[in-house]
């Protein structure tokens, strides 16, 4: 399916580049860069959020160079979620701001609720969770207004993620489930993903033994439709589930998979954090020196993280 899209879009955008047709190549651009950033493994040597860094800088000049504000602010969007990956959260937050400004000065919905999503994100990754609550509130009231189910499944996601960070696992509980029932309702596939895997790792914080059918169920459907960064989650959270059940080596099969595909991702933190959990299976099996070897990668990550912050 997502090959499909991808091979569509290309030979679409070449044509509007044959034919001069720069607002052409900016809306393929556009739909591009979002299947090739989540749903395709990079080349050797290349990781996701590198070529989605350049071909957001590169989608922001081409909607500049027509001035298509509600492209500049999609495309703004685009360069926050590639700069939060990256660590650089005040540049981030700043592009977060600028979409956000050029959404609501052009009265775009979707742009508004997609601008508040990347804040969210942004202010997520250094912990900010109050606020980032507040801008998922506020994409949420624009999706709504716009009428897009998909996008509210979307936005119910990251704010079930953050009532459970902020511990409070009802409210995390119930917008989930509110999330999963619109993308069953649906039948989008793409959202009902991330929702499985969030409610996997609540259940794991309730011990609740759905965790693991929840971590499985999501798995299968990341791989099914080659959803990268969502199977890495997805094998990160059996890890956790099989270190909490006592099971270190099956977890240590699960973490190391992890590990490989976020290497391919270029999500710094979703990095460390796999590292952090690797290390923590292989001191249970015993194994200190591979323990070690990654508690010091993922260490390395974390320092360069919050210096750059």
């Amino acid at each position: 399916m997502y090959g499909d899209w991808s091979a569509t879009n290309r030979l679409v955008l070449a044509a509007c580049h044959r034919s001069g047709n720069l607002l052409g190549e900016a809306v393929m651009l556009r739909g591009l860069i979002d299947v090739v950033t989540w749903n395709s493994t990079p080349e050797k040597g290349d990781d996701a959020t590198s070529r989605f860094h350049a071909d957001a800088f590169r989608l922001l000049e081409m909607f500049t160079e027509l001035g298509e504000r509600r492209g500049m602010s999609d495309a703004a969007v685009m360069i926050s979620w590639a700069l939060t990956a990256r660590g650089a959260q005040a540049d981030a937050l700043a592009y977060g701001d600028r979409a956000l400004r050029l959404a609501e000065e052009t009265e775009h919905l979707g742009g508004q609720a997609r601008a508040h999503v990347a804040l969210a994100v942004a202010l997520a990754e250094t912990r900010e969770v109050a606020t980032a609550m507040g801008h998922l509130d506020a994409a949420l009231a624009a999706a709504r207004a716009l009428g897009n189910p998909r996008y509210e499944t979307a936005v119910l996601q990251f704010l079930g993620i953050a009532y459970r960070e902020a511990g409070e696992l009802e409210a995390s509980a119930r917008v989930l489930d509110e999330s999963l029932a619109i993308s069953r309702r649906y039948r989008d596939v793409y959202t009902e993903v991330l929702t499985m895997i969030a409610l996997a790792r609540l259940y794991l914080r309730q011990g609740d033994p759905r965790a693991r059918e929840a971590a499985e169920a999501s798995l299968a459907l990341g791989r099914e439709f080659s959803m990268s960064h969502h199977v890495a989650d997805a094998l990160g959270t059996l890890g956790e589930v099989e270190l909490a059940a006592g099971r270190p080596e099956q977890a240590v099969a699960y973490l190391e998979q992890s590990v490989a595909i976020w290497r391919t991702r270029g999500w710094l933190s979703f990095l460390a954090g796999a590292l952090h959990l690797l290390g923590q299976a292989y001191e249970a099996t015993g194994d200190e020196p591979a323990a070690a070897r990654v508690r010091g990668e993922a260490g390395e990550i974390l320092a360069a993280l919050s210096s750059a912050r």
